[in-house]
């Protein structure tokens, strides 16, 4: 693997300890704002937390996505690398 390879391997991996670190926080608001729309009585106010409350859920679930085609990308290129060390192996023997 070039070096430029492992630039590119170790900045995808810093950007999705940065989202998740991201989607933690939002987690964490999204929990104290459903806890504040059980004690608001004002109709607005109550509209107001029900929106953060999406916007904070939509974060998390699209940074949790993200997570999963990595990890998904990662598996097709573990599984892709095996084969092809498989292939040269066996064709070296024969």
């Amino acid at each position: 693997m070039n070096l430029k390879n492992k630039k590119i391997i170790i900045s995808v991996l810093l950007l999705l300890v940065v989202l998740n670190a991201i989607a933690f926080y939002c987690i964490r608001q999204s929990i104290g704002v459903i806890e504040a729309l059980q004690k608001v009585q004002d109709q607005h106010a109550v509209q107001s937390l029900q929106q953060k409350s999406l916007i904070y859920n939509s974060i998390s679930a699209v940074v949790i996505t993200l997570d999963l085609v990595a990890i998904l990308f990662g598996l097709y290129l573990l599984h892709k690398f095996i084969f092809k060390t498989l292939k040269k192996s066996i064709s070296t023997k024969s």
